[in-house]
């Protein structure tokens, strides 16, 4: 599909999250693509219940991906204290790049 073709996305990602469900053991697989589903669909709640869910199924690095999308979901002006918040917890369980982004997130609040 082509470049802002978010049905061609959102077909294709249909048709991987089908194959998945019919794996077992395949839950960081599968709410991997939830994931970018929801960014496709710029669903925050669906991105939200995904990072609850990667955190009870202690899938430390999803979950922090899906915060940090649902960071970038909302306002800039919004979003700093809990964009220094997700920086810190990132460090701190060693994923530096979502603590940069996280970072560079916090420092665009700040600006505007």
């Amino acid at each position: 599909f082509e470049t802002g073709d978010f049905k061609g996305a959102r077909d294709s990602l249909a048709i991987v999250q089908q194959r998945l469900k019919r794996q077992e053991n395949a839950p960081e697989r599968s709410l991997t693509i939830d994931l970018l589903a929801a960014r496709v669909d710029g669903s925050p709640a669906r991105v939200q219940q995904i990072a609850s869910e990667a955190a009870d199924a202690n899938l430390v690095g999803l979950a922090l991906k899906a915060r940090l999308a649902l960071l970038e979901m909302r306002p800039a002006g919004s979003r700093p204290a809990e964009a220094q918040k997700l920086a810190a917890d990132a460090n701190q369980k060693g994923f530096g790049l979502i603590a940069k982004k996280a970072t560079a997130l916090a420092t665009t609040s700040h600006r505007t």
